[in-house]
C-alpha cells in the first residue's frame, strides 16, 4: 500500500515564481461531415505500444461514426507495414456509434520496433469535414519487449510527494540499461536508465496535474547507485511547461531481489 502524500503547500508557494502556462485544449469534437456518407473516424488514441512477448499479437483502436443509420462493414487499408500487419474490417450494427479496429501481427519478431499505418479510403465511409479530412488514419509504432523482473522495494518521496511506497516492482528491459517502476507517483510507470553507472531519469509525466500550471513532469539532475544496499538515488527536479518548482533527493531501495 502506498504511504506517501502530496506536499502541495510547498509546490503551490514555489509556483508563484513561474510565468503563466499556455492554454491547452484537450477536448476534440469533430465537425459534422460533408455529404451523406457514414462519417467514420478514429478518435485520439496511443501511437506507441510495447507488448510483452507473451501478449496477444493484436491491437485494437477505437472507431466512431457520425451517421449511425445502417449496419456497415468498413474496409481498412494498411498503408505502411502490410507485410507484417493486417486489418480486419470495422463492423457497426445499425444504430451503433462506436466500434473497434483490430490490427494483427502474428509474425512480428521480439525486440524489433515496427512502424505501421492504416487508413479508411472509401469515400462512402471516410470522415470528412468542412475544415479538414483528418482522423481517417493513423501511424503507430509497436515493439514486442521482454521485461525481466528484478524484485520489489521501497521508493521514498521527498518533494512533490512525501512518504514511502513499500510495494514498488523493479523491472529491466531485456538486453538494455532501461529500467521501470510500475504504478509510481500518480499511477504512472517511471522509467530510468543506468548511464555509466548513474541512475538517470529523462523528463516524463508524474501522473499529477497542477491546478494552475498543468501537467507536472520529473527529471533527474544527478544520481547515485549503492551496490551494497541496492539503493538507487535520484536528484529529482519537478517541473511544468512554464518552469520548475525545485528538486530534492529521492530513492528506491531494492529490498526483495528476485532469486
Amino acid at each position: 500500500m502506498k504511504k506517501f502524500f502530496r506536499i502541495f503547500a510547498v509546490a503551490a508557494l514555489l509556483c508563484t515564481t513561474l510565468v503563466a502556462c499556455e492554454e491547452k485544449f484537450d477536448d476534440y469534437t469533430p465537425a459534422e461531415p460533408q455529404g451523406d456518407n457514414y462519417g467514420v473516424f478514429f478518435p485520439e488514441s496511443d501511437s506507441t505500444y510495447e507488448l510483452d512477448p507473451s501478449d496477444p499479437t493484436v491491437l485494437t483502436f477505437p472507431v466512431e461514426r457520425t451517421n449511425t443509420a445502417d449496419a456497415i462493414s468498413v474496409p481498412v487499408t494498411v498503408t505502411v507495414g502490410s507485410e507484417i500487419f493486417s486489418a480486419e474490417p470495422i463492423v457497426f450494427a445499425a444504430g451503433q456509434k462506436e466500434s473497434v479496429l483490430k490490427i494483427s501481427f502474428p509474425n512480428a519478431e521480439v525486440g524489433v520496433a515496427y512502424k505501421f499505418g492504416f487508413a479508411i479510403n472509401d469515400p462512402d465511409f471516410v470522415y470528412t469535414s468542412i475544415w479538414s479530412t483528418g482522423a481517417t488514419g493513423k501511424d503507430v509504432t509497436v515493439t514486442r519487449v521482454k521485461w525481466n523482473f528484478l524484485g520489489t522495494g521501497v521508493f521514498t518521496y521527498n518533494f512533490w510527494w512525501g512518504g514511502t511506497d513499500p510495494a514498488q516492482t523493479l523491472e529491466q528491459r531485456d538486453g538494455t540499461n532501461l529500467y521501470r517502476l510500475k504504478n509510481w507517483g500518480g499511477g504512472v510507470t517511471l522509467f530510468f536508465e543506468m548511464v555509466k553507472g548513474v541512475p538517470t531519469i529523462s523528463r516524463q509525466f508524474i501522473g499529477d496535474i497542477h491546478p494552475s500550471y498543468g501537467n507536472v513532469d520529473v527529471y533527474s539532475l544527478d544520481g547515485k547507485y549503492d551496490a551494497e544496499t541496492k539503493t538507487y538515488s535520484f536528484l529529482n527536479r519537478y517541473a511544468v511547461s512554464a518552469g520548475y518548482f525545485g528538486e530534492d533527493w529521492e530513492t528506491f531501495q531494492l529490498t526483495n531481489p528476485a532469486e
